[in-house]
């Protein structure tokens, strides 16, 4: 599987007992709610034929697994940016008494570069987000944008997209509640020591505005609608150079299957996966599985 270089929040949690890991039981409940939720959102888009697609660890889980990753626990989607747009405009008539939707251009209420469907009266906070933060189970939903079809452009687009990403990460950490308990998870080593304090430094020089006003201007200057023959995920795990495939590799949609219901992959699904994870048919050591950890978790009145 394929590494990026930041601070590996998982790897650093477990060498503290302040956050929460799921029990079995838990685990399995929020896959439930979860893939509840994914029905609801995959149910408007259907109604007015938005293509939503599965990505990330959602689409390598459809193809390699029929669904979820077995050491898994969430569901990543993506859209093409003219069908997000949509879904954002007609998301609190179909959707808003269930859940409520964060996105970059959310004044004040942002939680990430990306929309998120989040389940109203539940929790689900991890170390970035500030206490009184309405973060809860959610389901991401990242745009795919085009990429210009000149290579110099591209450069310029990469380079603004990881810039305001950057910046918008530092300034989370910087202004977050929690900088004690990044210093204590850092503090065993001097490398992530460093990276956090310049993380830290950065935020500190960029924090004369908010994290939410950083999350707007990546989403404002990375939104593209013009077709091009590349396309690219700016706000993705990989970020902009790592989600940068050919236009055809994304669309058309094509089908798969995710636990007994038929949704979209990316048209050249293997390609994707690939480009993202290596050998993705490989199973990873156990060690090396993607695991989540929590400051506070609770599945809300429907689990308990």
């Amino acid at each position: 599987m394929k590494k990026h270089h930041a601070l590996d929040l998982n790897k650093l949690a477990r060498t503290t007992n302040v956050f929460y890991e799921l029990s079995s039981e838990e685990s399995k409940n929020l896959k439930s709610c979860l893939y509840s939720m994914f029905v609801d959102i995959k149910r408007i888009c259907d109604k007015h034929n938005l293509i939503l697609m599965l990505s990330g660890g959602s689409a390598l889980g459809a193809v390699r697994h029929k669904g979820f990753i077995p050491w898994d626990d969430d569901i990543d989607l993506m859209m093409p940016r003219d069908d997000y747009d949509k879904f954002i405009d007609l998301f609190e008539k179909e959707l808003g008494e269930k859940y409520y939707l964060s996105t970059p251009r959310s004044k004040n209420r942002a939680l990430s570069f990306f929309a998120q469907v989040v389940k109203k009266n539940t929790i689900m906070r991890n170390i970035g987000d500030s206490e009184g933060m309405s973060s809860g189970i959610c389901v991401d939903i990242h745009p795919i944008e085009y990429a210009s079809d000149n290579y110099m452009c591209r450069c310029f687009e990469a380079f603004r997209s990881i810039l305001l990403r950057g910046i918008a990460c530092c300034v989370r950490i910087y202004k977050s509640e929690n900088k004690e308990l990044f210093i204590e998870m850092t503090k065993k080593s001097r490398v992530d020591l460093v990276l956090y304090r310049i993380y830290y430094l950065v935020g500190f020089l960029f924090s004369f505005k908010s994290k939410y006003f950083w999350f707007y201007l990546f989403d404002k200057y990375t939104s593209s609608k013009k077709r091009t023959s590349y396309m690219t995920i700016p706000a993705g795990r990989a970020f902009y150079w790592g989600e940068l495939l050919p236009t055809n590799v994304f669309l058309p949609p094509s089908s798969g299957v995710f636990e007994g219901m038929e949704v979209y992959l990316p048209n050249d699904v293997n390609s994707y996966l690939f480009n993202l994870y290596g050998n993705y048919m490989e199973i990873p050591p156990e060690e090396e599985r993607e695991r989540h950890f929590y400051l506070d978790f609770d599945l809300g009145p429907d689990y308990k």
